[in-house]
């Protein structure tokens, strides 16, 4: 387990509270059930932080729906659509619900290998290197998202099933992503993408 659980009460309800036991999240597992899974059955416990959003270890956050991929209502409970590595709850709040105030900075935050395009290459010049050397049919997208209120959330880059958020607009070549994001039902349509050749890039 990845943490202990503690049922507490509180506003008449059953509440549970997680201290997580360390970064110990199985990256790769995580990852198979970004693909319209049951929450349920995730194999370890999770924190409910709002707007869909649970938590499933200090850096690891999956996103559900209500619904099933056809769109009726599901009857298994909430239903997992992405895996997440965030560097903090703040951090996936402001890239979830564009709450910018939110926000928590982590300074020296590394996103794990399995959440990236090539091993170690984590910053945005490695990130956008790497990208853009898949197959074309990857569909790279550069893009910016902006809240309601016109503040600005974050710049993407798109590819391969992952989607790397950036905080600075400014788009520094060393800036690592505060967020990543992975749909498990987006990558497989790659499965049968030749494998790249890369060529070295900076971390």
């Amino acid at each position: 387990m990845l943490a202990d659980a503690s049922s507490i009460s509180g506003c008449g309800r059953s509440l549970t509270a997680v201290r997580w036991a360390g970064d110990l999240v199985d990256w790769k597992k995580l990852k198979t059930y970004a693909s319209w899974q049951p929450i349920r059955d995730l194999p370890w416990p999770v924190q409910d932080i709002g707007d869909g959003i649970f938590q499933a270890g200090p850096t690891a956050f999956v996103v559900t729906v209500p619904n099933e991929q056809d769109f009726s209502l599901s009857n298994r409970g909430p239903i997992v659509t992405l895996a997440i590595w965030a560097e903090s709850v703040g951090a996936a709040r402001r890239a979830f619900s564009g709450n910018v105030d939110a926000d928590s900075v982590v300074p020296g935050s590394v996103p794990p290998d399995d959440m990236l395009l090539s091993s170690g290459h984590s910053t945005y010049s490695a990130i956008l290197a790497d990208a853009c050397e898949l197959e074309p049919r990857s569909a790279l997208l550069e893009t910016a998202s902006y809240n309601s209120k016109g503040r600005f959330i974050h710049a993407q880059i798109i590819a391969q099933g992952f989607e790397f958020m950036f905080r600075d607009p400014r788009l520094p070549p060393q800036m690592r992503p505060y967020v990543i994001r992975f749909s498990a039902d987006i990558a497989a349509r790659y499965q049968t993408d030749a494998p790249a050749t890369r060529r070295p890039t900076s971390r």
